[in-house]
């Protein structure tokens, strides 16, 4: 079996850019301590592109 690497991101309007750039999503959860809400992505080429470009456009 492959071994898939996978990214808990738990900043939500990020992945709401990423998704809508067309990353790919395996689930999303709850951290069972904090509660915060987090996206599970399928890390690839494609999907770190996306987060450098994010944090490029997106940098305070």
């Amino acid at each position: 079996m492959k071994h898939i690497n996978v990214h808990y991101n738990y900043d939500i309007p990020e992945c709401n850019w990423i998704i809508k750039q067309g990353a790919k999503v395996i689930g999303c959860g709850n951290h069972p301590i904090t509660g915060n809400t987090f996206i599970v992505f399928q890390v690839t080429d494609f999907y770190k592109s996306l987060c450098e470009t994010y944090r490029a456009k997106h940098k305070e």
